[in-house]
């Protein structure tokens, strides 16, 4: 069977080959070189078009930074969304992972760590019993206790459930991200 042809794939083929294109053709390619005369007409002509020539560099790398802490959530969220399905909902998986990047750089202890990232989610939960929730999977035994990947009905669990499983699911993210710093 003949996969489907994919435009994106096809557009990018296409300026891949026009970019080629102007690197063999074209013979001011590289405008900054200072031994060409061309260089100050170049830059004259910029600055009278009010182009800014100067990057702002810490609001550049900000950005960068932006993009790449983006990146990093979305492919986290997808990995929990990939493990764990359905049994939370959707909107919970998003907020485990803005919880845990902010917090993963605190000092702070893994059960701090593990209950700081699911108390926004567990309002009606105190301190003392998010702990007794996040104890067996910070506290652990390497004896690798299996995550839940049976279908489960959130709407049918009682609370204490729906809490240890959006700690086991907060717990995992805050392992992903360990791993990945």
């Amino acid at each position: 069977m003949i996969n489907p042809i994919n435009p994106e794939k096809k557009q990018l083929d296409q300026y891949r080959i026009e970019l080629l294109d102007t690197i063999l053709t074209e013979d001011n390619i590289y405008p900054w070189e200072i031994s060409v005369e061309s260089t100050a007409a170049y830059f004259n002509n910029l600055e009278s078009l009010n182009i800014e020539t100067e990057i702002n560099t810490d609001n550049f790398f900000s950005y960068l930074d932006n993009c790449w802490q983006s990146f990093d959530n979305n492919k986290l969220e997808t990995s929990l969304r990939e493990k764990f399905g359905q049994l939370i909902p959707q909107e919970f998986y998003q907020m485990i992972v803005n919880q845990a990047t902010k917090i993963i750089s605190e000092e702070l202890t893994a059960i701090e760590q593990l209950i700081k990232c699911v108390q926004p989610l567990l309002t009606n939960w105190g301190e003392e019993d998010l702990q007794t929730f996040a104890r067996p999977f910070v506290y652990a035994t390497r004896s690798g206790k299996k995550a839940h990947t049976e279908e489960i009905n959130w709407d049918k669990l009682s609370e204490v459930k729906k809490a240890r499983l959006t700690v086991e699911i907060a717990h995992f993210a805050l392992k992903q991200l360990t791993i990945d710093n």
